[in-house]
C-alpha cells in the first residue's frame, strides 16, 4: 500500500477545475492547505449532493462528504469558509429575493382556499341536519383539502440551529443542508453531539423517521447533509474526554475526512501586492450554476439525482484500493488499530471523486484519473487520522530516559563547547531530575552505549562519559585539551581503563 507523508498534503494531486482557485486562495490567505481544502470541498460538496448520487458495483450512494479539521486559533478558517461558501449565501439571498412575489400569492391561495373549504364544511352541515345524502359533498371536501396551497421554501443551505429535532425539521423543509462551522465547540457542546446517529444516517443516506408526541411525527426520504467542522485542538480534545468513545463507537469521526495540518503561523509574509481574485470568481459562478440546475423547488426533486458510475478503468483502481486497505485491517496489520476509518475511506473516494467529476463538468463515466487523484488525497487523510487515533506504542522507559539524558547532554555541549567528557557522578547530581535514582541513569546510559552515542570510561577512580561528537555536533566544534576522546583518530582507552557503566 502506498502511503503518503501525512504532514504533507498532496496538493499535486488536486484536478486541474481546482487547482487554480486553490492556489489563489493559499496564496491570499495563506492557511494550511488541509485546511483551504476541506474548505473548499465541503462547499462543492454542499452544493452537489441535490444534484448527483454516485455508483460502484451496484451500490448507489450520496456524494456528500463529512470533513474534520484540526486548526489553531489564528490558521484563518473563518476567512476560508467565507470566501468558498460566498455563492451558497449568495443563492439563498437570491432565492429569498424570489420568493417574495410567491408568498404574496400563496397567502392569497390559502385565503380563497379557506373561504372555499369553510362554504363547502358550512353546506355539510346543513346536509347533515336535514339528514340529505353527503357523498358527494364530502368527496368534494377531500378534493379541496388535498389541494391545499403549498407554502413556498425558503432554501436554507447552511443550519446555525443544530440540534438534532433541528436538523431534522430543516432537512425535512428542504432536503439539502450542511452544518459547516470554523467554530467545533458550538458543534461539539451542542445537543446534536449526543446524537451522532443522525448525522450518520445523513451520511448513508437513509430516511429519517422523527416522531413525535407533542406535534406531527414525520419522515424525511433521502436526506443530503454535509458536514465540516473546523475546530481547536483543546476543544477536540475536551470533546474526544467526554465524548470521544461514543463518537468512534457511533462511526461518526470514522465518516470524516480527518485533518490536523501544520501551522502556517510564522512563516506568512506579505509582499504588499494587490490580491487577484480572478480563478475565485469562476469558482463562486460555477457553484451558482450548480444551485441554479438543482431544481430545488420542484416537488420530489430530491428523488431525480443524476447518478454517477465508474469507467471500467476506473472502478479496476477503485476495487484495488478498497481490497489493499481491506488487506491491512487484519489483526496486527497497519490499519487495524484504525479499522472504523479505513473501512469508511474508499466509500469517501468515490464521493470525492464524484464531486470532482460533477464540478468540472466532466462527461460520461468517472475516469481513472480522477479516482486515483480522490484515492491518493483520501489515502493522506487516512494517514492524518492514523497518526491521532492510532495506538501508540507504549516507549520504553529507558529509552525515554535516554532520550531525556541524551538532550540534557546535547544542551550541555552546546554551553560548555571545549568539554567532550564529563563525570557521571556531576550528570546523577546535576543532571535531569528523574536520572538521580542510580537504576534508572545506568539504563539510560547503557541504552545510549548501544546506540554509540556514548562511552563510559573510567580513569582512575572515577567514572567518565565520553561524548560522541557526531551525535552531539555543534557547529565549531572545540577538541578538549585535557582528556583524550574517542572521537580523536587512533584514540584507544589507557592500558586499565574499563568501559563499563558501574
Amino acid at each position: 500500500m502506498n502511503y503518503f507523508d501525512a504532514s504533507s498534503f498532496p496538493i499535486h494531486e488536486i484536478p486541474e477545475s481546482l487547482k487554480e482557485v486553490f492556489f489563489e486562495v493559499q496564496c491570499n490567505i495563506k492557511a494550511p492547505e488541509a485546511l483551504i481544502f476541506s474548505s473548499l470541498l465541503s462547499t462543492i460538496s454542499l452544493a452537489c449532493q441535490g444534484k448527483i448520487d454516485v455508483q460502484r458495483n451496484g451500490i448507489t450512494s450520496p456524494c456528500s462528504l463529512n470533513f474534520l479539521t484540526v486548526a489553531e486559533s489564528g490558521e484563518r478558517k473563518t476567512a476560508c469558509d467565507r470566501i468558498f461558501s460566498k455563492p451558497i449565501k449568495d443563492f439563498e439571498l437570491q432565492q429569498h429575493d424570489l420568493l417574495k412575489s410567491q408568498h404574496a400569492k400563496y397567502r392569497a391561495a390559502t385565503t380563497r382556499w379557506e373561504e372555499e373549504l369553510e362554504h363547502a364544511k358550512k353546506e355539510l352541515r346543513k346536509r347533515i341536519a336535514k339528514q340529505e345524502d353527503t357523498n358527494e359533498l364530502e368527496k368534494r371536501i377531500e378534493e379541496i383539502e388535498i389541494d391545499r396551497p403549498i407554502r413556498p421554501k425558503a432554501p436554507k443551505f447552511v443550519l446555525t440551529d443544530v440540534t438534532p429535532q433541528a436538523v431534522a425539521q430543516s432537512l425535512c423543509q428542504w432536503p439539502s443542508a450542511g452544518i459547516i462551522s470554523d467554530e467545533g465547540g458550538m458543534i461539539f457542546n451542542s445537543p446534536t453531539a449526543s446524537n451522532l446517529g443522525l448525522l450518520n444516517k445523513c451520511w448513508d443516506g437513509d430516511t429519517l423517521h422523527v416522531d413525535r408526541v407533542s406535534s406531527e411525527s414525520f419522515t424525511v426520504p433521502n436526506p443530503r447533509l454535509t458536514v465540516s467542522i473546523m475546530t481547536q485542538p483543546k476543544t477536540l480534545a475536551n470533546f474526544l474526554a467526554n465524548r470521544g468513545r461514543l463518537a468512534r463507537d457511533s462511526g461518526f469521526i470514522a465518516r470524516c475526512l480527518f485533518a490536523y495540518p501544520p501551522s502556517t503561523q510564522g512563516d506568512r509574509q506579505e509582499d504588499g501586492a494587490e490580491p487577484h481574485w480572478h480563478h475565485t470568481k469562476i469558482y463562486q459562478e460555477r457553484i451558482l450554476e450548480i444551485l441554479e440546475k438543482s431544481n430545488f423547488m420542484e416537488e420530489e426533486a430530491s428523488t431525480h439525482r443524476q447518478t454517477i458510475d465508474l469507467s471500467p478503468d476506473a472502478k479496476r483502481i477503485w476495487n484495488n484500493f478498497y481490497n489493499d486497505v481491506e488487506t491491512h485491517l487484519g489483526n496486527g496489520k497497519f490499519l487495524s488499530d484504525i479499522r472504523d476509518s479505513a473501512s469508511k475511506i474508499a466509500e469517501n473516494a468515490v464521493r470525492m471523486a464524484a464531486l470532482f467529476h460533477y464540478y468540472g463538468s466532466m462527461q460520461g463515466s468517472i475516469n481513472a484519473e480522477t479516482i486515483t487523484q480522490a484515492v491518493r488525497i483520501c489515502n493522506w487523510y487516512l494517514g492524518q487520522f492514523k497518526n491521532t487515533f492510532g495506538l501508540k506504542h507504549e516507549i520504553p522507559i529507558e529509552q525515554q530516559d535516554a532520550k531525556t539524558l541524551e538532550d540534557w547532554l546535547r544542551d550541555y555541549k552546546q554551553r560548555h563547547p571545549a568539554i567532550n567528557m564529563l563525570k557521571k557522578n556531576y550528570v546523577a547530581q546535576l543532571g535531569p531530575s528523574k536520572l538521580r535514582n542510580k537504576t534508572r541513569l545506568d539504563a539510560a546510559l547503557y541504552t545510549l552505549i548501544i546506540n554509540n552515542k556514548i562511552r563510559v570510561e573510567i580513569h582512575g577512580k572515577t567514572k567518565w562519559i565520553n561524548l560522541n561528537l557526531m551525535f552531539f555536533f555543534i557547529q565549531q566544534p572545540i577538541t578538549s585539551t585535557i582528556y583524550p576522546s574517542f572521537n580523536t583518530p587512533g584514540y584507544l582507552p589507557e592500558s586499565g581503563s574499563q568501559i563499563r557503566i558501574n
